[in-house]
């Protein structure tokens, strides 16, 4: 009789063992379901806002803003709002044309240069038209960085000029503030550390994506494990990653970088690759 108690209550204990596991299992799922909606999505974007205002400073309401890429037959149209401003998010590095056009004042246009991960800002000035429709074409504007990030940018005519060992670009990391290079083996599968981090907490994307899914074939992975370290090629170089011909730019932020970069505590290299219009 006591045999059958005791194995009625360890079959009692197991059901409520296997509930408990179920509604666990159940909470984690939507835990990780409401945290990865929650994480914003890294791009490999640049963002444009600005103010327009008269020769007297005070700011134009209503005013047409339009950014054109001639290369990729490409614009983009906007007005500024109610509290005076515009913006342009998630545009692609690039160079472009700002036209800004308002009634009762001339035209003016400037050349502007987005690399990637920017956050510029640029104030922009109309002047009253004459008696002729005239437009005031400006020199290349200087942007204003409205983050804090330390970032190197390095863009396709530095990548042209410079002689690349091995087809790689892993050279030109080392233009970064922070920046130390370091032996690659085994245990350590990264290239270089920044800030005194691991080598291998550098976060590598291409075109928004990440490239950090490296594994090798060794019993022990030590931290290829995850598969979140840089996927480095059989030598050791990013020429997996992309080609130096097929690299428009790329930047590598190294401190106070936003949020929305988080995945690794090193390095953010984004790589933009180049974009080929079907028009040309």
């Amino acid at each position: 009789m006591n045999i059958f108690f005791v194995t009625l209550n360890n079959l009692d204990f197991q059901r409520k063992s296997l509930f408990m596991q179920k509604y666990l299992l159940l909470g984690l799922v939507l835990f990780f379901a409401v945290s990865v909606s929650r994480v914003p999505a890294q791009s490999a974007t640049a963002t444009l806002s600005g103010t327009v205002v008269d020769a007297n400073g005070a700011v134009v309401s209503g005013a047409n803003v339009k950014i054109t890429d001639k290369t990729r037959a490409f614009e983009r149209l906007t007005t500024t709002n109610g509290d005076d401003y515009f913006i342009f998010s998630q545009v692609a590095p690039s160079n472009y044309i700002l036209t800004v056009e308002q009634t009762g004042f001339a035209a003016a246009q400037t050349n502007i240069v987005l690399n990637v991960n920017d956050q510029s800002n640029l104030r922009v000035q109309l002047k009253v038209s004459g008696a002729a429709a005239t437009v005031d074409v400006t020199d290349a504007a200087s942007l204003i960085e409205e983050t804090p990030v330390v970032k190197t940018v390095v863009d396709r005519q530095f990548i042209e000029n410079q002689p690349l060992n091995g087809r790689s670009f892993q050279n030109l990391v080392e233009l970064s503030p922070g920046v130390v290079i370091a032996p690659s083996n085994l245990p350590n599968p990264g290239q270089f550390s920044v800030n005194g981090q691991r080598t291998g907490s550098n976060y590598f994307t291409v075109d928004g994506v990440s490239a950090n899914f490296g594994s090798t074939a060794s019993v022990t992975l030590y931290e290829t494990a995850d598969g979140g370290v840089p996927s480095y090629s059989a030598l050791g170089t990013t020429s997996s990653l992309a080609s130096v011909d097929a690299v428009q730019e790329f930047s590598i932020q190294t401190s106070t970088y936003a949020p929305e970069f988080g995945r690794q505590p090193g390095a953010q290299v984004s790589l933009y690759g180049l974009h080929i219009s079907i028009m040309q």
